[in-house]
């Protein structure tokens, strides 16, 4: 019993091997570049999200039998990269059953994602950017005859928070060639409208002057009044979420940022609104990197209006949000909520304390100390008068 359990085990197991090396024998794989360009002097996290590619064809016409007429063919110029002059091929466009038959895998950013710089001619870095790529693979059995096919080939605009995605509309070439009687795919070409093989698909984050979608914030502490001590520290919970009411599969509780402490040291947060105690004293500041403008940031202080200190804020760059009177901290309950709107917005808080002399007991005891002089005053006067009137 257990021999005839072991032969079907190794049946099945063979059986699967075979299937799965015949599926990647007669298909063909390949990879889309995909790159992010983020600002480069704002330390953007990569986004958490998956871009997706959309590739449809034309439908097929059929006679009046209800038989499949081949599309005609078409003559277009491909140039490939680096190259400087266009070949010219004989295309036939590829019908929206061949297209559906083409297995797209998207690109998926995260955590994990490699933030590479854009070099120039002199080796300086001018940008930044995160990469990755999409997979496809077309089999060899969606193709009847050998040819050159086309696909239209767009990225899919899923709208996360501060991307710009790419608008082009893309031609996807197929060459199909004969081998040995069977027909094969032999490689594959992605083209923009002039037909220009293109390198990699790319979207912005942040870093074109068109998209600025990514901003940063500096949060100070100012300590006034002749009381306030600028040795003192301060300690602030900050935390980041989406706004209220937000479509989490765009503005991700995933999505993380650079927070940059007193002392220079870069953390990560993540948009899941968890509270983070910094501390920071008079001089000091902390950064926060990577915001756009559909996530909210929480700042309390622990120690607000404590001590004999008023604590009030002044913030730039930002919608102010908090609902605060004067912008007056009264306990470390209270809330500056606020989204970064603006490039090197600030957020100042200020601690003041002042000690005035007491001035009382010097004013109620001067009456006296007066009547007391001119009291001895007049008795030296007359005890000299007294002397001279006796001599």
């Amino acid at each position: 019993m257990r021999k005839n359990i072991n032969k079907l085990a190794t049946l099945v197991m063979t059986g699967a091997l075979a299937t799965s090396m015949s599926f990647g024998a007669f298909a063909f794989n390949f990879t889309i570049p995909k790159k992010v360009t983020v600002d480069m002097g704002n330390t953007t996290k990569a986004p958490q999200t998956t871009f997706a590619l959309t590739v449809s064809g034309v439908e097929a016409a059929t006679d009046s039998q209800g038989n499949e007429i081949t599309p005609a063919n078409v003559k277009k110029n491909i140039t490939d990269i680096g190259a400087t002059t266009p070949t010219e091929y004989s295309v036939t466009p590829g019908t929206s059953t061949q297209a559906g038959q083409i297995s797209l895998q998207g690109a998926a950013f995260g955590d994990n994602s490699v933030l590479k710089d854009i070099k120039d001619d002199n080796n300086k870095t001018i940008g930044q950017y995160y990469e990755g790529s999409f997979s496809a693979t077309i089999a060899d059995s969606i193709f009847k005859a050998p040819g050159v096919y086309s696909f239209t080939v767009k990225e899919t605009n899923s709208g996360y928070t501060g991307i710009k995605y790419d608008g082009a509309t893309y031609t996807m070439y197929v060459f199909v060639i004969q081998d040995n009687g069977t027909n094969k795919v032999d490689g594959v070409i992605l083209a923009d409208e002039s037909g220009k093989k293109i390198a990699d698909i790319t979207n912005d984050f942040g870093a074109d002057s068109d998209n600025n979608s990514t901003h940063n914030i500096t949060i100070t502490k100012d300590v006034d009044g002749n009381a306030g001590d600028t040795q003192k520290e301060f300690t602030f919970n900050i935390s980041v979420a989406p706004k209220a009411n937000s479509d989490t599969t765009k503005v991700p509780t995933s999505q993380k940022f650079t927070l940059t402490d007193a002392a220079g040291t870069a953390h990560t947060i993540s948009a899941d609104n968890a509270s983070v105690g910094y501390s920071i004293k008079e001089g000091q500041e902390i950064k926060i990197n990577g915001l756009t403008a559909d996530y909210d940031v929480y700042v309390t202080e622990v120690q607000a209006n404590a001590d004999g200190y008023t604590t009030t804020y002044t913030a730039n760059g930002v919608n102010d949000i908090s609902g605060l009177t004067d912008n007056k901290l009264t306990s470390a309950s209270d809330t500056i909520k606020f989204e970064v709107t603006t490039d090197n917005a600030t957020l100042q808080i200020k601690n003041y304390r002042q000690n005035v002399t007491p001035t009382g007991v010097a004013m109620d005891i001067a009456p006296y100390a007066l009547m007391v002089a001119l009291a001895g005053g007049a008795a030296a006067t007359f005890l000299r008068k007294k002397e001279s009137f006796e001599d």
